[in-house]
């Protein structure tokens, strides 16, 4: 059974189709104005995850289909009560938790007890999910009129939770309240409609496109050389999803999957791109999702925004770049302690190329330190000790 650490490291290239299948299906569903439908990418989600998670570690396409029936069934009881669909990260560590529990489990009690406990998690979520809204509301008005706190925990709601809390202040008075001709108007996007001057158009909608669009360029262009062949597709797909249909959600979930400190900076900086158009005063507002499209419909002072949107991009850049220079998961420093003893002895993970059938591939001999490492050594291939090749080999 692969460890925990194994599954983290290799989840990208595990999710790269279904990342690449939700992409697709938001794009036609956010660019194709006659297909109205609810928000199914929760749905979605729920059946390509743990399908794709499951299947590459466990190398069962029935355990696979199993854990992704049981998923769809939780998932529907649990909108029935809700009225929301699972998150798409919440779908991606039940993947992970069932790859683990079906491990060593028959076909047969594999699906009654992921089924009955399914089942009972859905049923529970659902009848403590009026309460949780309540929460939810009292938490909303603590960050009311803070743009820099809504758009950071917006972004992690969504990907965590659901749009609840964007609704709250899209469509309801913690987005702020006007008197129009029209009556009382209550939440930045309701408001936006009557009168596209108001504070709130600048306070809660107009970073949404900085984020969908200039935040999005910066991570690509710092990250994409570091991607696999299949990661790169995959995070291309993301990104044009992001900022063709303002639906950032898959985006972020492989942001934080590929590496969480640089989610975080990109929390911190999703904060300021909100925080800045009040600062200006810039206000462009949407009514579905801040797609491309609203961004030419309703657009304006665009030197401002361009400006603004190139420096954002640009601090995204060198933010994501520090990072990744100070807490490079991704690049193979997140092993254990004893893995890392041996790679390091090996010359360091850049200087491993292959490792298999009991030997391991180095590009330089010369950097293997043989005080520290049991092992042979004969050219550019390496026999190590059964232990230590055991404890590498997954890894690599």
């Amino acid at each position: 059974m692969k460890s925990t650490v194994i599954i983290y490291r290799k989840i990208t290239e595990y999710l790269s189709y279904p990342f690449i299948f939700i992409s697709a299906f938001i794009l036609v569903v956010g660019l194709l104005p006659f297909i109205k439908t609810d928000d199914f990418t929760g749905l979605f989600a729920s059946v390509l995850f743990p399908f794709y998670i499951v299947y590459n570690v466990n190398k069962s396409a029935e355990k696979g289909i199993i854990c992704s029936f049981c998923t769809l069934c939780s998932d529907v009881i649990y909108y029935s009560f809700s009225g929301v669909h699972f998150s798409i990260l919440f779908c991606v560590l039940l993947g992970v938790m069932m790859s683990k529990l079906v491990s060593e489990m028959r076909l047969s009690y594999i699906f009654v007890s992921l089924f009955t406990g399914s089942t009972v998690l859905a049923f529970g979520a659902g009848l403590i999910y009026p309460l949780l809204l309540e929460y939810l509301k009292g938490f909303s008005s603590l960050i009311s009129g803070k743009s820099f706190l809504f758009g950071m925990i917006n972004n992690f709601y969504d990907l965590a939770f659901s749009d609840k809390l964007s609704q709250l202040f899209y469509h309801t008075d913690f987005g702020s309240s006007s008197l129009s001709a029209k009556g009382i108007l209550s939440g930045a996007v309701d408001i936006f409609k009557a009168l596209p001057e108001n504070v709130s158009v600048s306070r809660y909608l107009t970073g949404k496109y900085f984020v969908n669009i200039f935040l999005t360029l910066g991570l690509f262009f710092a990250l994409y050389k570091r991607l696999s062949v299949n990661g790169k597709l995959a995070f291309i797909s993301v990104c044009t999803a992001g900022i063709l249909t303002g639906d950032v959600r898959p985006f972020s979930l492989f942001i934080l999957i590929f590496n969480p400190f640089i989610y975080l900076a990109y929390l911190f900086v999703i904060g300021i791109s909100y925080f800045i158009p009040e600062l200006i005063n810039l206000k462009i507002g949407f009514t579905d999702n801040g797609s491309i499209i609203e961004l030419f419909k309703y657009g304006n002072n665009w030197a401002y925004f361009l400006i603004t949107g190139f420096v954002l991009a640009l601090l995204m850049y060198f933010i994501c770049r520090l990072v990744m220079s100070k807490f490079s998961l991704s690049d193979g420093n997140y092993y254990p302690a004893k893995v890392r003893k041996i790679i390091s002895s090996l010359g360091g993970e850049d200087n491993i190329t292959e490792v298999k059938r009991g030997r391991v591939k180095v590009n330089n001999p010369n950097l293997i330190n043989i005080i520290t490492l049991d092992c042979d050594i004969h050219g550019n291939m390496v026999v190590l000790d059964k232990d230590d090749f055991e404890l590498i080999e997954e890894y690599f």
